[in-house]
């Protein structure tokens, strides 16, 4: 068993259980719909082209939602890391969901893994997102710090 350390517990997670953690952060807002921002992971047996990676996923999103709409979607680097970012919407009115998922390829001394962050916010409202979105991204750091075995 490994000891798994959390945001305020710990727990003993059984050898042949995967971590699959999704850590959610929730934005200030004055809105009915309160935007946040989620981190997710994939560990991954080869480097993938994040651009498909990215289309894949919003595939997933666009056969669950409704009037989905795929704004932009881009490659680039970050810290020497492979990225790609892209925007969506989907919804209606002032009910309309603005997406923007920033994808990281990490290639790790044990593990390579794929970092997805995303920030959801409502589409009228999303710049007041973007500061917060842009200090997750320039802050972030993959690391090998507690990744178990699977």
């Amino acid at each position: 068993m490994t000891n798994f350390q959390g945001s305020g517990f710990s727990l003993d997670i059984p050898k042949d259980v995967q971590d699959k953690s999704v850590y959610t952060f929730v934005l200030p807002s004055d809105e009915s719909f309160t935007p946040y921002i989620t981190i997710k992971f994939e560990t991954v047996p080869e480097e993938h082209d994040l651009l498909t990676y990215s289309e894949t996923n919003e595939n997933l999103l666009k056969d669950n939602v409704e009037n989905f709409e795929s704004i932009d979607r881009i490659a680039g680097k970050h810290d020497g890391k492979d990225v790609a970012i892209s925007n969506a919407e989907w919804g209606e009115n002032e009910g309309r969901i603005h997406q923007r998922f920033v994808y990281f390829y990490d290639a790790g001394e044990k593990y390579q893994r794929i970092y997805t962050i995303t920030c959801i916010a409502l589409a009228n409202n999303f710049k007041d997102c973007e500061p917060y979105m842009n200090h997750f991204i320039k802050s972030f750091k993959p690391n090998e710090n507690q990744i178990f075995d699977t």
